[in-house]
C-alpha cells in the first residue's frame, strides 16, 4: 500500500508539472494572439491609410491585403492553439484530481489497515499474558 501511495505520489506530481507547463504554453499562445491581434490592427490601419491614399500602388496595396489576411490567419491559428491547450490543461486538471482521489483512498486503506493491525496485535498481546499467567500457575 505504501508503495501504491508512493506511486500514485510520483504520478500526481507529474501530472502537476503537466499542468505547469501546459499552462506556460497557454500564456505563451495568448501571448502571440495578443501580439498577432495588435499586428492585424496595425495592418488594418496601414491598410485604410493606404487605400485613403489614391497615389498608393494597386501592387502596395494587393500586399497589404495579403500580408493582412496572414497575419490574420496567424491569429486564427494562434486562438485554436490556445483553446486545443486549454482543453488539454483541464483534461491534466481532471486527471489530477481523480489522483489526488486515488491518494486520499489508498491513505485512507493505509489508516484502516494499521487500525486492524493494531487491534490484532493487541489482541495477540492479550491473549500472550493470558498464556503466561495460565503458564505461570
Amino acid at each position: 500500500i505504501e508503495a501504491l501511495m508512493v506511486a500514485e505520489r510520483v504520478a500526481a506530481d507529474a501530472a502537476e508539472s503537466e499542468l505547469r507547463f501546459l499552462r506556460d504554453q497557454l500564456g505563451e499562445s495568448e501571448l502571440a494572439a495578443v501580439r498577432c491581434s495588435a499586428e492585424a490592427a496595425a495592418l488594418s490601419e496601414q491598410l485604410a491609410d493606404s487605400e485613403g491614399n489614391a497615389s498608393a500602388s494597386a501592387a502596395e496595396f494587393r500586399a497589404f491585403r495579403i500580408e493582412l489576411a496572414e497575419v490574420e490567419s496567424r491569429l486564427v491559428a494562434s486562438e485554436a492553439g490556445a483553446a486545443a491547450i486549454e482543453n488539454e490543461l483541464s483534461v491534466s486538471e481532471r486527471g489530477a484530481a481523480e489522483l489526488d482521489a486515488a491518494l486520499g483512498i489508498a491513505r485512507d486503506g493505509h489508516r484502516g489497515l494499521e487500525l486492524e493491525v493494531s487491534v490484532e496485535l493487541e489482541g495477540l498481546r492479550r491473549r500472550f499474558t493470558e498464556a503466561e499467567s495460565a503458564a505461570s500457575v
